[in-house]
């Protein structure tokens, strides 16, 4: 485990998200990966907030946007072309 001054260094550098992305599709490319994202899509980013208060509707929004990113850095690692980069084999 690293200690938080350590990450907090790492947080504020350049990260490479067409890295980012390979490791995200390696990921989710495994039947454990897919059958997580597919929980992940129908538990929490294709759901309705059940209370109408603006904490819940932004804590909502918010866990939806993880699962949005990860679709996104998918797609990104499938179609770089469409994203600005050469699409490169793992």
């Amino acid at each position: 485990m690293r200690s938080f001054a350590s990450w907090l260094i790492q947080k504020w550098q350049h990260h490479d998200e067409e890295e980012l992305a390979k490791h995200v599709q390696i990921c989710f490319n495994t039947a454990s990966g897919r059958k997580v994202l597919q929980w992940l899509t129908d538990e929490i980013y294709a759901t309705i907030p059940d209370a109408c208060d603006f904490d819940s509707l932004a804590f909502h929004n918010g866990t939806r946007s993880v699962v949005h990113k990860i679709y996104q850095l998918l797609d990104q690692a499938e179609a770089p072309e469409k994203y600005g980069a050469p699409k490169v084999e793992v």
